[in-house]
Formats: C-alpha cells, structure tokens, sequence
C-alpha cells in the first residue's frame, strides 16, 4: 500500500459479503451507510448494492475488478470511493454524478485517461491517480477547486494541465516518476502548496518560481537530463 491510501484498520466497516452474496439479502439494507469489500479477490458484486443510495463510503480496493462492477449514478451520497489495486482501465462518465465525493482513491491500476466528468467532483479533497499509465490529466481538473491532495506519481504524464493554478486549496502535489520535462507557470499562483514531488522526471528547466520557496517539503532531484 502506497503513502496515498489509508489502511483497514482506520475504517470501521460493515463488510458481511455473504449477507451480501444474493439480490435478496442486499435489499435488507438500504440503511446502509458504509460498506467494505476490499481484498477479497472479487471480480464482480450484486448490482443491486448500486441502488443502496444511502451509502456514503464504499471500499473496494485490492481486488480484480476491471471496471467499476455498479452503476454509481445513483450513489449521490457517496463520499468516500477507495478503488486502488485493482485492474480498472477506464472511469466511466458517470463518475460526475458523485457531487458529494470528497476522497476517490484509484491509484494502482491501469488508467490511461480520465472522463472530462471528473470535474464535476467539485466537493473532492483528495485524488490519488498514482501507479496508472496517464498520458495526461484533463483541463477539468482545475474545477477541482476543494482538492487540498492530489497523486499523480508513477504514470507517462508529459505535463501538467495549466488548470492546476485554480486549485487554490492544494496543499500537496506528488507527481514523481512521469516523463514531464516541465512545470506550468500557474503553479505559483499556489500559495497553500506545502509539498511538491517531481523527482525522476526529465525536467530540463525549472524556474524558481516564488512559490517554491515556501513549500515545506519539495522533492526535485534526481532531475534528468
């Protein structure tokens, strides 16, 4: 598990799979608020926990899913989607109609693109896309305005959209091991920006920008040339 995740044990969870194994049982629950699935080698769950609308925290992390296995539209209430180790290539368009999310882990998959719909999540605060083959990150990002944690390390990002300079409230921003060869200007209109990892990139310029000099924690180096 990776620094952008949290751990098990942090959560207190309802997480019977076999209560849940059966269209019939999961309909007993539409009280449910939290529900955990992660690491139990799944590949698939009931569809039917696509209509538990009163959820607001879903893990589903350390599995074999290759898509999302439910229709989320209607989880409005939802909070809290931890994905991460999974086998997932692509988010579906849907994923904007999560106006209430505030953490999306998807770190650890195969992602190579993001829906534009991404910036509708205009309630999230953290974002972990690390350990994808991203060749990019969509200008809706900047939407993102409540974003205070954004992971971006270990994908095939050649830059980084100029949007970012509207995050306002972004504190941290890892984006290591990519094959970005610069930074955008915007970022110096930051001014929360506390930590900034761009080590293993093939940077070859890097202004000083002001906004460098405050942060607490800037990983750059090994730079490559």
């Amino acid at each position: 598990m990776s620094e952008n995740e949290a751990s098990d044990d942090d959560w207190d969870d309802w997480d019977d799979w076999e209560a849940l194994n059966s269209p019939i049982e999961t309909g007993h629950f539409p009280w449910l608020t939290t529900i955990n699935l992660s690491t139990k080698n799944l590949s698939s769950i009931p569809a039917e926990i696509g209509h538990l609308v009163s959820l607001t925290t879903l893990f589903l992390h350390n599995n074999n899913f290759t898509d999302i296995p439910i229709k989320i539209e209607r989880l409005t209430w939802l909070t809290t989607l931890s994905l991460f180790n999974n086998h997932l290539t692509a988010i579906p368009v849907d994923i904007g109609h999560l106006v209430a999310l505030n953490n999306l882990y998807l770190s650890h998959n195969h992602l190579t693109s993001l829906p534009a719909e991404i910036g509708r999540l205009t309630r999230l605060t953290k974002l972990t896309l690390a350990y994808n083959n991203l060749t990019d990150i969509p200008d809706e990002i900047g939407n993102l305005l409540s974003l205070t944690a954004l992971h971006v390390s270990n994908n095939k990002l050649t830059s980084l959209p100029s949007s970012l300079g509207r995050l306002r409230k972004l504190t941290i921003l890892t984006a290591s091991y990519n094959d970005l060869t610069g930074i955008p200007d915007k970022l110096s209109t930051l001014s929360e920006l506390r930590v900034l990892h761009l080590s293993h990139n093939p940077i070859i310029t890097l202004t000083l920008h002001p906004i460098l000099r405050s942060l607490a924690e800037t990983f750059m180096m090994p730079i490559y040339h």
